[in-house]
């Protein structure tokens, strides 16, 4: 009897600690029919941003070794050290992670796409999808700002404990660059 509570005791310490290491909720695929059509699309566009990985080794599993990186080091807001900020950089597509100081995990800070053969949900396309195709795909944005000659549309997927944002950077009326800004903290 003993060791009967003693190994439900440990259940639930076990459930409980995994539920504190756990990721943000994403949208299960069962509440997706409850999403309008334009915020079904922006939860594929922002599904996509971080569906090559979320750390260096699940970016390099999918996509390999990088051609070039940088790192840049800034003091961590959190403890003493730094924190190391890694850019991975393949033809078409960047990858900014952040690395830690105390604990040395990574999380992913930045997505960019600016190839125009990635193949993207919703029908949007580098260098042809232009400002009304993207709003009528993911309806209006939530801001609108320009930056000398470029058009910068944000967007916040329609997910619970997300804050995250996706600008779609516009020039001469076209698509250039898809940018994921994914929240952490």
């Amino acid at each position: 009897m003993r060791q009967h509570i003693h190994s439900h005791l440990g259940l639930v310490l076990l459930v409980t600690a995994s539920s504190v290491f756990a990721q943000p909720a994403r949208l299960p695929e069962r509440d997706a029919y409850k999403l309008s059509k334009p915020d079904s699309a922006l939860v594929a566009i922002h599904r996509f941003g971080n569906s090559f990985g979320e750390n260096r080794t699940a970016i390099r599993r999918t996509l390999g070794a990088p051609p070039r990186s940088t790192v840049e080091t800034s003091p961590s807001r959190y403890a003493a050290g730094m924190d190391s900020t890694i850019k991975w950089i393949y033809d078409g597509r960047s990858f900014s992670i952040i690395r830690v100081a105390f604990d040395t995990r990574e999380f992913l800070l930045k997505t960019e796409i600016t190839d125009p053969l990635e193949r993207l949900p919703a029908g949007i396309r580098i260098r042809k999808s232009t400002k009304k195709q993207i709003i009528a795909s993911l309806g209006l944005p939530d801001s609108e700002k320009t930056i000398a000659d470029t058009l910068v549309l944000s967007f916040s997927p329609p997910i619970l404990g997300y804050e995250d944002v996706i600008d779609f950077y516009l020039v001469a009326g076209a698509l250039r660059k898809i940018r994921w800004w994914f929240y952490v903290d």
